[in-house]
């Protein structure tokens, strides 16, 4: 676990502390209604070969099981040039959904149709 504390605080180093974020949501989760809590949501921007290993993913789990209703949102990085972050391939983020639903976790992912519609706008137009 504090290994993936380190690897958050390395990828985004101004942001306030996970342990300060979730103290918070902690002392406000058991007031809300159900249907607020499903209007939380965790976003899950994997990088490979950073935090989509079976042990992130796991140590993932742990933390937001418990944070029953809320959405997990499963994101994926666009490339970008001189950056060394890649997303995972397809089957493999196909394998984190798949460990994070059999967690009984409620996720999304990112839209396929609206990335292949985009693709297909570009070169209709191009």
């Amino acid at each position: 676990m504090q290994g993936w504390r380190k690897r958050i605080k390395k990828l985004v180093p101004k942001s306030d502390s996970l342990d300060n974020i979730f103290c918070s949501l902690n002392k406000t989760w058991n007031t809300l209604s159900k249907n607020r809590r499903r209007k939380i949501g965790f976003n899950y921007l994997l990088f490979k070969g950073v935090n989509d290993t079976e042990a992130e993913i796991e140590a993932f789990i742990d933390i937001v099981a418990e944070y029953d209703g809320a959405t997990i949102h499963l994101l994926y990085c666009n490339p970008v040039e001189k950056s060394n972050f890649k997303s995972p391939s397809d089957e493999d983020r196909d394998k984190v959904y798949n460990m994070l639903v059999e967690a009984g976790l409620n996720v999304r992912r990112a839209n396929r149709w609206r990335k292949s519609k985009k693709r297909r706008l570009r070169y209709t137009f191009f």
